[in-house]
């Protein structure tokens, strides 16, 4: 602005210059409507003060360009109304917490449920919807639901399909947290719980005779990769857990994170969930915390609602890291003679 000052008695180009290359330069970037209220507030006041030895018509000049710069700006960046169009190979990452509706006979139709929405970032988000379609194509699943951490699914797929006064079983091989969390505080909900050994048939049917048991949660494949899976492979026992569970109208969830999608199709096998730390082998670059939960519609949304509620919604730049899976290249986990192979499922 003080080139301003030196120049605006010469010439009406060198009034404007220095503004346009401050304009250019992002000193005087105008982000947003209330910004660029102010913005050219504070320039017609500086051209005021630096232009009083000027003749009327730079002063009128330099006003007219500022006016015309502020307009454009705002037009060229306002995105409302246009919706994301693109061609782009990669999935576009939406940064955005809220969403809106272009009249209110819109957002009526939304809450009628007569029209398909975004609403808010906890409710769902773009991203976060490729990704949940994504990982529905490796299970074989109706429905997934993504969350911020493989304990935030466990804890919230538990809290919403186990009622107050519930019973659940579940493995000693359990995710150790997920296993405290079971014993410490579902108990203060009055849900119990009993723990069985893996691969130990005979004690999940008495135990499901002895309870009313809402749910059998068990490992596909436990980070201790137990010796008693030696007896009875994983894939043999998720079918004959699933079905003796279902003949006592339990619900049966298997942790697939350490098997992968790509090595066990629990639902294929009779099993109502599949839930995932994508933490692990499905992010694959130790950079990503993230939860998955697949199955059934009517399942994953009874969860969806209480994981509206209580929040653990993952950002949507580290849904873009697990997006990254590449479904030509899926490296698979490999059990065989010689122990398992790596696996990574992303490029």
């Amino acid at each position: 602005m003080l080139l301003c000052c030196c120049y605006c008695c010469c010439d009406v180009v060198l009034v404007i210059k220095p503004i346009y290359n401050l304009l250019k330069l992002g000193v005087l970037t105008l982000h947003s409507r209330y910004s660029a209220t102010w913005h050219s507030g504070y320039i017609l006041v500086l051209c005021c003060c630096y232009c009083c030895c000027c003749d009327v018509g730079v002063f009128t000049a330099a006003v007219m360009f500022v006016h015309i710069s502020v307009t454009i700006t705002l037009e060229d960046s306002e995105r409302l109304g246009q919706g994301i169009v693109t061609d782009a190979i990669t999935t576009p990452v939406v940064n955005t917490s809220a969403y809106f509706f272009k009249k209110t006979a819109d957002l009526i139709d939304f809450k009628e449920k007569l029209q398909v929405s975004f609403e808010y970032g906890r409710f769902g988000n773009p991203t976060t919807v490729a990704l949940e379609e994504k990982i529905s194509e490796l299970e074989g699943a109706e429905s997934t639901l993504i969350m911020a951490s493989g304990m935030c699914a466990s804890t919230v797929l538990l809290m919403a399909l186990v009622p107050a006064g519930g019973h659940l079983v579940t493995t000693t091989d359990c995710y150790r947290k997920t296993r405290i969390f079971i014993e410490t505080m579902l108990p203060k909900m009055g849900i119990t719980a009993t723990i069985i050994d893996p691969a130990d048939v005979g004690a999940l049917e008495a135990a499901l005779e002895q309870n009313n048991t809402i749910l059998y949660m068990a490992a596909g494949l436990s980070v201790l990769h137990r010796v008693s899976y030696q007896s009875i492979p994983p894939m043999c026992y998720i079918k004959l857990a699933s079905d003796l569970c279902h003949k006592y109208g339990a619900l049966v969830c298997i942790d697939g994170t350490f098997a992968t999608p790509m090595n066990q199709k629990a639902l294929s096998l009779g099993a109502d969930l599949v839930v995932h730390s994508a933490t692990k082998y499905i992010a694959g670059h130790n950079d990503v915390l993230a939860g998955c939960i697949s199955g059934s519609e009517k399942l994953v949304s009874q969860v969806r609602i209480l994981h509206h509620v209580l929040g653990g919604t993952l950002n949507p730049d580290q849904l873009r890291e697990e997006l990254e899976m590449d479904p030509n290249l899926p490296a698979v986990l490999l059990m065989g003679g010689e122990g398992m192979g790596p696996v990574n499922f992303r490029k």
